[in-house]
């Protein structure tokens, strides 16, 4: 049984997973080869578990009628959401159990999304486009809070995922919400995308016509503008995740020492405590190094736990136990 909703008044129109028969070894279909759930083209076989396209578990006690079914365990099973609060239920049995949704952006310049729960649990939330380039994501906090700004027409997937150590069967009820905001506000150049960035939205670095949207180039120098490690010929950008100053991000190379940076323009300052350490522009406060997602222990104020900032030297230093050991913390970089 899918679940009805009504459609958004201020730009989300709801899209209805379409079920299939999916014939065997068909890429995207069931038994299909994949990389990401994304590659998964039906709703019969919506979730790549092991390099396969595969039925969505159901093995969460408790779960939401959204899980019957075909389930909703991938992009092309999706269930659609709209502007009324949504609730639904989560597990992690097994490993690949996920509740995904879907919307379409036609008018609006702001999305924000939020995922609210009971208990100790720790669910996060994720937004992709349609082809699976993920735009935004909140990880620590409850509620878990994405804004976009500047946002695309077209179609993007909400993931809802539930992390623990060990599988858990109990689901955990939830409810997720989206909230669209019409401001008027457009991008005319490409700085308008650092200026409107949010810290829960990575950076899109290029203006096109009225949102900002990735960059397509590769192979470009060192200096150029750039918003991926894809964008460059060194196969470095200096823009690390959810960094405040994402719009001085410059192509780069790696380093040992500042020296190695002069001919890096724009990008003066070698790293600390990273693998490689590459040029980086000077900082002036830990949130304009940006973070490794994964640690769990956010700064005051902040969703995210970001690496420090040695002021005197301008220098980014990769060090994610800056506050001393962090329970749940996995390493250094």
């Amino acid at each position: 049984m899918s679940r009805t909703l009504p459609t958004l008044l201020l730009g989300l129109v709801l899209l209805g997973a379409t079920s299939a028969t999916a014939g065997e070894g068909d890429d995207g279909a069931l038994g299909g080869a994949c990389v990401t759930s994304f590659d998964c083209a039906t709703a019969a076989a919506p979730t790549c578990d092991g390099g396969t396209c595969v039925a969505g578990p159901a093995l969460c006690v408790g779960d939401d009628s959204g899980d019957s079914g075909l389930g909703d365990d991938g992009p092309a099973a999706a269930t659609p959401l709209g502007e009324t609060p949504l609730a639904a239920a989560i597990c992690n049995q097994p490993a690949i159990e996920a509740d995904f949704y879907r919307f379409t952006v036609v008018d609006g310049s702001r999305l924000e999304l939020s995922l609210a729960w009971g208990g100790a649990a720790d669910l996060d939330l994720r937004v992709h486009d349609a082809s699976g380039r993920l735009f935004g994501m909140s990880l620590h906090r409850n509620p878990e809070v994405i804004a976009i700004s500047l946002i695309g027409l077209g179609d993007y997937l909400v993931e809802v995922r539930r992390t623990a150590a060990l599988p858990i069967a109990t689901a955990v009820p939830y409810t997720l919400t989206a909230t669209p905001h019409y401001f008027s506000v457009f991008c005319k150049i490409d700085s308008d995308c650092q200026t409107l960035r949010t810290s829960t939205g990575l950076y899109r670095s290029v203006c096109l016509g009225s949102f900002c949207g990735f960059r397509a180039s590769s192979a470009l120098p060192a200096g150029a503008p750039c918003d991926s490690d894809a964008n460059c010929a060194s196969g470095h950008c200096s823009y690390t995740a959810f960094q405040t100053a994402a719009g001085v991000s410059v192509c780069t190379e790696s380093c040992n020492v500042d020296a190695d940076c002069s001919g890096v323009p724009g990008a003066p300052v070698c790293s600390s405590g990273r693998a490689p350490n590459v040029c980086l522009p000077g900082c002036a406060a830990d949130t304009a190094c940006g973070t490794d997602p994964s640690t769990k222990s956010p700064d005051a104020g902040e969703p995210w736990d970001y690496f420090s900032c040695t002021v005197a030297a301008q220098r980014c230093n990769g060090w994610i136990f800056k506050d001393g050991f962090e329970g749940g913390d996995s390493g250094l970089w």
